[in-house]
């Protein structure tokens, strides 16, 4: 990678490679029961049609319906943020809708658009879209609206800044790990 003193292009070799058929490994099946996010004693649970938050002694806080299947859950302050697939094909593909939602009674605050995500705290999220002419990573507030975008998309890696490792679906793929920054700037990451 440029920039990195004294290293040079990046290299990667296959070491082992096993073909077998059933379900591709990035849509294994979550286990039965198991929720899509956790924080403390609050559990998020996703089923096609519905949204549940569960506190203490598996009770029922509240549950919101919603017309996808939940795929993730994101915690962040007072807020969730669920990604959804779709129950049946749309000009989106299988992509359902991005829910933000009040943590306290699952009221919806912002229906969005978007496949992957990560929480940035105080009730903040970041949120990408690829495919369809979209590359795009965009930052909401707490309630829905967008504070700042990127043209960057992949697996987010939040803790001293925004990274993301970028998955552009091309072969060979033009995909970096790169650091998100204020204003739409997208910079290499640093080591």
């Amino acid at each position: 990678m440029a920039g990195i003193r004294g290293a040079g292009p990046w290299r990667a070799s296959v070491v082992d490679h096993r073909r077998t058929e059933g379900t591709p490994p990035y849509e294994r099946a979550r286990p039965a029961g198991e929720p899509l996010a956790r924080r403390g004693d609050l559990a998020v649970h996703g089923s096609p049609g519905s949204v549940t938050l569960v506190g203490a002694a598996g009770r029922t806080r509240w549950t919101h319906s919603c017309a996808g299947r939940p795929n993730a859950a994101h915690l962040s302050g007072d807020r969730v943020l669920v990604t959804t697939d779709s129950l049946e094909y749309t000009p989106w593909g299988l992509l359902g809708p991005a829910l933000l939602l009040d943590l306290s009674d699952g009221r919806l605050v912002a229906e969005l658009r978007g496949e992957r995500a990560a929480a940035r705290g105080g009730g903040r999220f970041v949120l990408g879209l690829e495919g369809y002419g979209e590359f795009v990573t965009r930052e909401y507030d707490r309630e829905g609206a967008e504070t700042d975008h990127w043209p960057s998309y992949g697996h987010y890696v939040v803790g001293t800044g925004l990274r993301v490792v970028e998955a552009d679906r091309r072969l060979p793929t033009r995909g970096r790990v790169v650091r998100l920054l204020p204003g739409g700037t997208v910079a290499p990451a640093r080591p």
